[in-house]
């Protein structure tokens, strides 16, 4: 199926999944396979007949469904990306923040050629077979001054892209998952488009989402605002329609029209240039580095962003657009987009009922969703906290080009200056930090509902994390002093989520980018964490600094659950040793003292060593995690440990233990609940400075562990009802403007 699947309990008693070297696929009538043939992948079969060239322009180079040619050989659709260079653009005068005129007549346009370095196949068929291109775009200048320490290991004049491109049996389907790799310098190399270009297929219309909340429409050189606001990024080909999953969300972009083709832009013309310069030039933010040393945080500005991704998913439908139902969801939101649109603009997911991943244990214990009984409010509270910030996203829009749908942790969220360049001072906005952690709550959370809204926003988290905060290339100035080995590290806080000089593995934690991989399959999270596993694997064999400055506990946790990661998804046995490793040397297994565990408990260190104990049934270890959980009940709040001390009371069958997580649990439901979100619906937002929005998310992430200790989840718990649950715009208290 190509939109969400779930089965009623009934269906599900007939559904059987096997997997392992051993089992015989069924046969298939007409199969889609895709092979490689002198280094190009041809796909035939299944009413495909498509090539993507080894010389070719990076996406379709012909393409024929059902016979008809939709694609010509000689008329490829390729990326393109065009660049401009300000030679002038550290003094800030060349080009000022938010303009669109540059005032350096040395600036330089480059237009991009592309190089293809490898096609892989990901997916052979029958159903589906997916192509990996990986290549370079070339293009004359950029990074032309970058200091000797980086182009010779990286070379200037090269902007790394991967392009996934995915075809379906029998339909008329083109998806695509696509990343690039900003190389170039923040002050002087400017993307001003980026798009995959169909020639010829130039539809009706085109429309443009440059602010959130606002979709204009194109006809030729007319732009006027769309009639109708879906809250999507769409519009018609000359057969068929072309989509931006999120494009609405991750603005600027764009589906447009010109001497006959069309462009899906992940970075319309029409928005001017992508401005990647960190403009807080001469302040770190607290821990960012020492603001007495201006030279040395003006330096590192120089250099901010370079390393950071930006990815999008694109949907291409060949059918023609029939006279059908146009979906008219309340709230604004996709009214007037054709339904087959609306279908497609999500993730196609097969999600199993939420007793399942509870008392499978697969992705450790958890308990489904209380609507009853004895931890029902605390699960009520937990989901308002949550469902509060889902509305404050909603109304201020917090959406755009680096940020995805991220939000803040701490502070008052409640912002009403309707951009999310703010900065609170010590931490800023970004706080990288939490994002894997927050994200992970949230996937976890739709795990136990099957409410969507989770998923979006757990989804967002994963791409923030592993694309903007994330070092993709080799190196990166360090605190900021001088450039390290930093490729899968993240900058940690500051208001630019690439602004912070503290580069460390503490951000790359792989909490939600692991199940959104483990559910989807995604590509380029599986990149990502291919990136953080390659640094954690370095860092388990000895080079030390590769964990950059989150070489203690924080680190060590984020790097031992991305082994983790790689060992359950390769079987690979080395991996797992990779992570022992990592959780011995930490010391904190067990730890001198409950003061000693430090960041242990909340940046995933605890989490990896029950995981571990529990996937390993080693004896030793789990004495060992056991005396860790005693050590931790002690402490003076021991509620950020209530996780470890849960899995070890199942382990153990410690009544001491099990009696002091129940207590805990206890505490917390019978505590004041006193935040922003506590207030009666009806009044969010609230008024910052007011209240604050609480949002302590290690406590969201292990409560259903320790509620999974003392309420198992049965293992035929029934299918709740899926919360399809659409996001739209929120609605402001009557008073707000007053």
């Amino acid at each position: 199926a190509l939109i969400d699947t779930v089965l009623a309990a009934n269906e599900a008693k007939d559904l059987m999944i096997e997997a392992g070297g051993q089992v015989r696929r069924a046969a298939v009538a007409d199969p889609l396979a895709a092979t490689i043939v002198d280094g190009s992948a041809t796909i035939g079969g299944g009413g495909i007949a498509a090539m993507i060239a080894k010389d070719g322009g990076g996406f379709i180079d012909a393409l024929a469904i059902g016979g008809n040619k939709v694609i010509a050989a000689g008329k490829p659709a390729g990326l393109l990306i065009t660049t401009v260079r300000i030679p002038g653009g550290t003094s800030g005068a060349a080009l000022p923040v938010g303009s669109f005129l540059c005032r350096d007549p040395a600036a330089k346009r480059n237009i991009g050629t592309v190089r293809i370095e490898s096609i892989a196949i990901e997916s052979p068929g029958p159903i589906r077979a997916t192509v990996l291109v990986r290549g370079q775009v070339l293009l004359t200048d950029l990074g032309a001054t970058l200091p000797l320490a980086v182009t010779s290991r990286e070379p200037a004049g090269r902007m790394p892209f991967s392009m996934r491109v995915s075809f379906y049996k029998g339909t008329s389907l083109v998806t695509a998952k696509h990343q690039i790799v900003f190389t170039g310098e923040p002050d002087c190399d400017y993307i001003d488009r980026w798009s995959v270009v169909l020639p010829g297929l130039a539809g009706a219309r085109g429309q443009l989402c440059l602010e959130p909340g606002v979709e204009l429409d194109q006809d030729g050189a007319r732009i006027s605002l769309s009639a109708a606001q879906p809250r999507l990024c769409w519009a018609p080909l000359a057969s068929g329609f072309a989509l931006i999953r999120h494009g609405w969300e991750n603005r600027p972009s764009a589906i447009t029209q010109a001497d006959g083709s069309a462009s899906i832009d992940f970075w319309p013309n029409a928005a001017g240039v992508f401005d990647l310069r960190r403009y807080a030039r001469e302040w770190a933010v607290g821990e960012s580095g020492d603001t007495r040393d201006v030279h040395a945080i003006e330096q590192y500005a120089t250099y901010a962003a370079r390393g950071l991704a930006k990815s999008h998913d694109l949907v291409i439908d060949f059918a023609p657009l029939l006279a059908e139902r146009v979906d008219g969801r309340a709230g604004g939101v996709h009214v007037g987009a054709p339904a087959r649109v609306v279908a497609l603009s999500d993730r196609a997911l097969l999600v199993a009922q939420p007793g399942w991943y509870a008392s499978s244990g697969a992705l450790g214990p958890m308990a489904v969703e209380q609507t009853g009984g004895a931890y029902a409010e605390l699960d009520a509270m937990a989901r308002r906290r949550l469902d509060y910030h889902l509305f404050a996203q909603d109304l201020y829009r917090w959406h755009g080009k680096l940020v995805y749908g991220f939000w803040q942790s701490r502070f008052g969220q409640a912002h009403r200056n309707d951009r999310w360049d703010c900065d609170y001072g010590r931490w800023g906005w970004s706080l990288d930090d939490g994002a894997g952690r927050i994200g992970q709550v949230l996937m976890q959370e739709f795990l136990r509902t099957l409410d969507r809204r989770y998923f979006e926003a757990g989804e967002a988290f994963a791409r923030i994390a592993y694309d903007t905060s994330m070092v993709h290339t080799q190196q990166h100035l360090e605190r900021p002093g001088k450039w390290w080995t930093a490729i899968g590290c993240s900058h940690r806080h500051n208001v630019q989520p690439f602004g912070c000089p503290y580069v460390g593995m503490r951000g790359s934690n792989p909490g939600s980018p692991r199940i959104l991989h483990l559910l989807t399959g995604d590509g380029v999270i599986a990149d990502g964490l291919d990136l953080v596993c390659g640094s954690a694997l370095a860092y388990a064999q000895g080079q030390t600094e590769r964990l950059c400055h989150s070489s203690s506990s924080d680190g060590q946790g984020s790097a031992a659950c991305a082994l983790l990661w790689k060992y359950e998804t390769t079987g690979d046995r080395s991996w797992l040793d990779a992570c022992r490793t990592v959780l011995d040397r930490s010391g904190l297994i067990p730890a001198k003292n409950a003061a000693a565990a430090g960041y242990g408990p909340g940046f995933g260190l605890y989490e990896a060593a029950c995981e571990y104990a529990r996937l390993t049934r080693d004896a030793d270890f789990q004495a060992r995690l056991i005396e860790t959980a005693r050590i931790a009940a002690g402490a003076k709040d021991p509620r950020e440990s209530i996780g470890i001390m849960a899995i070890a009371a199942m382990l153990s069958h410690d009544e001491a233990l099990t009696a002091r997580t129940a207590s805990l649990l206890a505490e917390m439901t019978a505590s004041t609940h006193d935040g922003l979100e506590d207030e009666p619906v009806a009044s969010w937002p609230g008024h910052a400075g007011w209240k604050t929005p609480t949002l302590d998310i290690n406590l969201l992430r292990d409560v259903p562990r320790a509620i999974a200790l003392l309420a198992p989840t049965p293992a035929t718990d029934a299918w709740p009802a899926a919360v399809a649950a659409p996001r739209r715009p929120a609605d402001a208290p009557a008073d707000w403007y007053h």
